[in-house]
């Protein structure tokens, strides 16, 4: 295409003028081809011009570099144009006499396919195990069209002769299968080139393909292959071949006896009841790794709601070697513990013969953080007479002892402090005393027998007695993050902590509370932090006790960047006895905040150590409230799964450190309905006049106290209840019920 207009050229004052195109436009022109064309150009002046012909740009050539035009002589200009590369070229002929010159712009486009592939693959690393076959590893390769629009690319074979590389797909035998090349590959279109490499020797590897098409001019890419190739071992595991859990993670150890490397490439777990066990936590870095007698330990838990019949098994299966499987199943739990039932002997005292004692309760409590279920309460002797008896006629027996309310076959106490209440009541047939027994049968763990006694007379006073209980009895441990880093958390901390402190009803507890840092550091130390009274616990029975609970919070001192909890915990609840609950074993409850990771070294052991040290009498929880991976806060690191565990294990609460009232999570201690009971409900009915009211042995006069005629209650006036630990009994003759 020529484009339009001449230009004159002055080549002197009064010498020759030139006429000529101002620009020529070669237009597209294949990669590897040239086009020609020729420039006129017209001597208009008055003489002879002899011209120097210079031509610059890439792609575009003259055959010739001088020229003499006579006056009026018109002469073509040779011009080729051969494109080195795709897309538009810029060039330039000159024509020059002397001190002046004239220009013509020449341009045009290179067109056609380019092949683009990446210049480097490096490959994960691939093993080579002893006795099996060399691997084969797929080399991720794709080629694309960057030409011009309309181009196709027609590509040769990929040239390789690298026995350990195949352009296609190897068989089992190591035999390569080549690939056939598409016919044509239109401009955006990728193409995948299949391309595998199967090491045999191991070292850092490399491997090369040349791939090139067949256009003209067209470059060959060299795609390097790198990879690095490692020898192992058939795997030689050792380890238990059964493992008993309980509801805490259990570590499971193996190791491996080769003489070089092996490779784990897979452990899992399985459950006869789904999910019943499972890897905590999960192990996400498989393959794994393992040196010459080399351990690899994996912890296994159980699901808490998990069935206690299911079983499962570890299946840890290696590259090359026999896999190990280790069988799993719950302990057979030791609940012998575990239940409290609130009396061993429920009297009825005297019962006017033919008249109902009305209803005597018991509880059932679980102490335990394991679930219990009651297989069954039944009467297991009743007294009375048998049926065909003197007094009792007919086929079924003549009771004295009947169970009124109970608890179905299957009842589960689920958590701690679970209570049920079992009622009986007493009918005397005779005078006399009538002996009877209540059993309770707990599943894995036993029987247990309340025994039953009356005693059946024609003239009876009644005596119902009371005890009023004593406060139940916490500790509560929380461990602080006292890191410079954490330093901005703190004010939010305390806001959660004064909150908490102020719901949990102080008065309703014998509640002690603790501060200490979280600082792991080996030159820490572990101590408790001082409230203002300088003490370590602060107790719920002194005055302001959220003030001065807090004012330890206040007093905890800088720490490390190490931040730990249940380690500095253990080691301090060494030197602190439990304290004695009464008639329940008392609660310890520790809490750790922070936004970092529990840095303790050995952290199921730890907790191992404090439930060790308080089991005998104290309930132990561990809570934490920490950073997670959906924290909308500012965290030093989301959990690893440590925390996780160890609240897991001791069955407390998990929180995000990030939620504004993250104290809400936690169960008040106590409820608000604490106050010193004002009621007490007699067994049976009183005639009219004769109920007596003693206080540890002391006679209370009628004022301080009154029947409820409605509720069958003795009430007390308020200011008049009955002190915690006393005794309280209510004489009075029964009127009979039939």
């Amino acid at each position: 295409m020529r484009w339009p207009g001449l230009v004159l050229v002055m080549m002197g004052c009064g010498g020759p003028q030139l006429e000529h195109v101002a620009a020529f436009d070669f237009g597209d022109v294949a990669l590897g081809q040239s086009r020609t064309s020729t420039l006129q150009v017209i001597n208009r002046g008055p003489g002879a011009a002899a011209l120097e012909l210079l031509i610059n740009g890439d792609g575009f050539a003259l055959d010739e570099t001088a020229r003499t035009l006579a006056q009026g002589e018109s002469t073509p200009l040779v011009v080729h144009f051969t494109p080195a590369d795709l897309g538009p070229q810029l060039g330039a002929l000159t024509l020059r006499r002397g001190d002046h010159e004239s220009t013509v712009s020449l341009t045009g486009r290179g067109t056609g396919p380019r092949l683009q592939v990446v210049s480097e693959v490096v490959l994960e690393p691939i093993a080579l195990v002893d006795g099996q076959q060399f691997p084969i590893v797929a080399v991720p390769l794709v080629v694309t069209n960057v030409g011009t629009a309309g181009s196709e690319l027609h590509l040769e074979f990929p040239d390789t002769d690298d026995p350990e590389l195949c352009v296609g797909s190897f068989d089992g035998l190591g035999t390569c299968t080549p690939w056939s090349p598409p016919q044509a590959v239109a401009v955006g279109q990728p193409v995948t080139v299949p391309v595998e490499v199967r090491p045999m020797t191991a070292s850092a590897r490399i491997w090369s393909v040349a791939i090139g098409s067949r256009e003209p001019g067209a470059r060959v890419e060299v795609v390097t292959v790198r990879a690095l190739v490692e020898r192992f071992v058939p795997c030689a595991f050792s380890g238990p071949s059964e493992v008993l859990l309980d509801t805490t993670s259990v570590p499971v150890t193996l190791t491996h006896h080769g003489d070089g490397p092996c490779l784990v490439r897979s452990a899992m777990v399985e459950s006869s009841s789904a999910g019943s066990f499972f890897l905590a936590p999960p192990v996400s870095e498989f393959p794994l790794r393992l040196e010459p007698n080399g351990p690899l330990t994996l912890w296994v838990a159980a699901r808490l709601d998990a069935p206690r019949t299911a079983t499962g098994v570890l299946r840890v299966t290696p590259a090359a070697g026999n896999a190990l499987e280790v069988w799993l199943s719950f302990k057979p739990p030791d609940l012998s513990n575990c239940l409290v039932v609130s009396s061993s002997a429920v009297d009825f005292g005297q019962t006017k013969v033919g008249c109902s004692s009305g209803s005597h309760s018991f509880q059932l409590t679980n102490t335990c953080s394991t679930p219990i279920t009651l297989e069954s309460v039944t009467l297991a002797s009743a007294a009375g007479f048998p049926p065909g008896s003197p007094g009792c006629p007919g086929s079924a027996p003549c009771n004295e002892f009947f169970l009124t309310s109970g608890a179905l076959p299957g009842t589960v106490l689920a958590t701690p402090f679970d209570t049920v209440s079992i009622s009986a009541n007493y009918r005397p047939l005779d005078e006399g005393a009538d002996v009877g027994a209540v059993s309770v049968v707990v599943r894995d763990a036993g029987t247990w027998v309340v025994s039953l006694q009356g005693q059946g007379d024609q003239f009876v006073e009644q005596v119902d007695t009371f005890r009023v209980e004593e406060l139940p009895v916490v500790d509560v441990l929380v461990l602080v993050d006292t890191s410079p880093s954490f330093t901005a958390g703190r004010p939010a901390i305390r806001a959660n902590l004064a909150a908490w402190l102020s719901s949990n009803y102080p008065a309703c507890l014998d509640l002690r509370w603790a501060f200490a840092p979280a600082d792991g550091a080996p030159d820490a130390g572990v101590s408790f932090a001082l409230n203002d009274a300088g003490s370590a616990w602060t107790s719920s029975l002194e005055p302001n006790f959220a003030g001065l609970a807090l004012s330890a919070f206040d007093a905890l001192p800088a720490g490390s960047e190490i931040e730990a909890c249940i380690g500095p915990a253990a080691a301090l609840m060494q030197n602190v006895p439990p304290r004695d609950g009464g008639q329940y074993p008392s609660a310890f409850s520790g809490v750790c905040l922070t936004d970092a990771l529990e840095q303790s070294p050995t952290p199921l052991a730890s907790l191992w150590q404090l439930q060790g040290r308080l089991s005998s009498q104290a309930l132990t929880t561990w809570s934490a409230v920490t950073g997670l991976s959906s924290s909308r806060c500012a965290i030093e690191a989301a959990d690893d799964g440590v925390h996780a565990t160890l609240v897991r294990a001791a069955y407390g609460v998990r929180e995000d450190l990030c939620a504004p009232q993250w104290w809400n999570a936690f169960t008040p201690l106590s409820s608000p309905n604490c106050q010193r009971p004002a009621s007490y409900f007699l067994t049976e009915r009183p005639a009219s006049g004769t109920v007596v009211v003693r206080i540890d042995g002391v006679v209370i006069p009628a004022p301080d106290w009154s029947w409820d005629v409605t509720t069958n209650a003795v009430s007390f006036v308020a200011g008049h209840e009955p002190a915690r630990g006393s005794t309280i009994e209510v004489r009075y003759s029964a009127v009979c019920v039939p």
